[in-house]
């Protein structure tokens, strides 16, 4: 009777202890690929400008949704052969509730959009090659090129070189190499670079090269929970301008042209969420909402805010 009491209270003593020892379990976040490994990721932005210019209040509504697959061609050690193409992309703007642009690689259009449409189409189905880290680090790009002459051949005889050129470019800045690499940045960002369990939080600084002008995301991040093989990671922080002048953040919206654009002071906040699988490192779904503002200095400063809501998924 003793021993049967004793091991009782063994059992007691035992249980608590159970779940503080599951809750210590670590997990390592990182790129975990196979050969033949695919999955197509779907990101849609829905974002919403507010300016006063002079005293005038517009609002403009962009929507960006694109859709990327991705292919493992070969694990060689701790890189990836990652073959990647577009799978379609659509893009429209809004301004005063007035649809003023609309366009979609899965469909032919007519008018003032016909030749940027023709350009998306374009990058919609061509392979190119990425060699990656299981950090998400690239090695390699490569197939950019047959890309872009695709794009000229689009482009057609209806305009002039300079034209299809400014045009070419134009769009070449929003779906480029840098673009996919951003993809994979953003989500390796997540990745703290060691084993963390549950309600350890880390910190990641990333730099988004936006079409309109890059920006830096500072966030801190903590693993919220752990099911079955999905992670949930969240984290909230705040964005700025990549540069600074007499003390402020600034940036310049384009490189090329920055002895005759103005600077732009950008402040405000990012918050959000990702599900990962841990058993590949994709993401399996997650939302990420910006509001930012930006204020152009010049003979009168003209604010203007930005929201943003981002959302990924996956198949």
């Amino acid at each position: 009777m003793k021993k049967i009491v004793l091991a009782a209270l063994s059992l007691l003593m035992a249980a608590p202890a159970a779940p503080l020892m599951a809750r210590k379990k670590t997990y390592v976040l990182e790129y975990n690929f196979s050969k033949g490994d695919e999955q197509t990721q779907r990101m849609v932005v829905d974002m919403t400008m507010d300016m006063d210019f002079m005293g005038m209040q517009t609002q403009t509504e962009i929507r960006m949704d694109m859709a990327v697959d991705f292919k493992v061609n070969d694990v060689r050690d701790t890189l990836y052969d990652v073959e990647v193409q577009y799978r379609n992309l659509k893009m429209s703007a809004n301004v005063g509730g007035e649809t003023m642009m609309e366009m979609d690689s899965d469909k032919e259009a007519s008018g003032d959009v016909a030749v940027a449409n023709a350009l998306i189409g374009a990058l919609v189905g061509h392979p190119i090659d990425f060699v990656f880290t299981k950090s998400g680090k690239a090695e390699y790009v490569g197939g950019f090129e047959a890309i872009f002459e695709e794009m000229a051949n689009a482009v057609g005889t209806g305009l002039d070189d300079r034209s299809k050129r400014a045009m070419i470019d134009n769009i070449g800045k929003q779906f480029n190499d840098e673009s996919l690499q951003q993809m994979f940045r953003q989500n390796a960002a997540l990745f703290p670079g060691y084993p963390v369990k549950v309600g350890d939080s880390w910190n990641v600084k990333t730099e988004a090269n936006t079409s309109v002008m890059p920006i830096n995301v500072n966030m801190n991040m903590t693993l919220t929970r752990v099911k079955g093989s999905v992670a949930t990671i969240s984290g909230e922080g705040v964005i700025s301008s990549p540069g600074k002048k007499n003390g402020i953040l600034v940036t310049k919206p384009d490189a090329a042209a920055a002895n005759s654009m103005p600077e732009v002071k950008v402040t405000g906040t990012q918050k959000g969420y990702v599900n990962i699988d841990l058993n590949t490192g994709w993401i399996v779904d997650g939302e990420y909402l910006q509001d930012f503002n930006m204020v152009m200095p010049g003979g009168s400063s003209t604010p203007q805010n930005v929201r943003s809501k981002i959302t990924f998924s996956s198949k």
